[in-house]
């Protein structure tokens, strides 16, 4: 993105230009991976972390890869 004039300044100004550039192409993923991360910081729950890895495993390790497919075409 840089290398195109933008500037991000935040991990969700970054999912949404990458969504825009159509590089990433679910942006609602990204969007609760982020919110995801942010309940994550201090999560001492076992219940909802499992969730959280559940999510990780099922949809954004499959995201990022679609996405790193995308840049190396």
């Amino acid at each position: 993105m840089e290398d195109q004039g933008l500037i991000v300044k935040t991990p969700r100004e970054c999912f949404k230009e990458g969504f825009r550039l159509g590089i990433i192409e679910d942006e609602k993923i990204c969007l609760r991976m982020i919110d995801d991360r942010n309940l994550t910081v201090h999560l001492y729950d076992q219940r909802t972390s499992r969730e959280v890895f559940e999510r990780i495993r099922e949809n954004y390790l499959k995201l990022f890869r679609e996405s790193l497919n995308r840049l190396a075409a």
